[in-house]
């Protein structure tokens, strides 16, 4: 799955979002993210399952969203920044 160059404003903070995450990604085996930011929004949420997941995050940036929220390592974040 790819995803680029995508903006989540005031995403996933809804009462009803039982996840509690703008995006929940769970048992993807390929996923690339490239220039997104993310805005006062819930958590990216990542779920790695079995298998050899290959989960890359590039150049995004996260502005009061929260950290990334994950079950266990095994993803690559580069150049991705954090404003809380």
């Amino acid at each position: 799955m790819n995803v680029q160059s995508s903006e989540f404003v005031e995403v996933g903070k809804d009462k009803r979002n039982k996840t509690g995450n703008s995006l929940r990604f769970h048992g993807v085996q390929l996923l690339e993210m490239e220039g997104c930011t993310w805005e006062d929004s819930a958590p990216l949420g990542l779920h790695l399952t079995n298998g050899e997941p290959r989960t890359n995050i590039r150049e995004s940036l996260f502005t009061r969203s929260g950290l990334i929220e994950f079950n266990r390592l095994g993803f690559n974040a580069i150049n991705v920044d954090f404003k809380l």
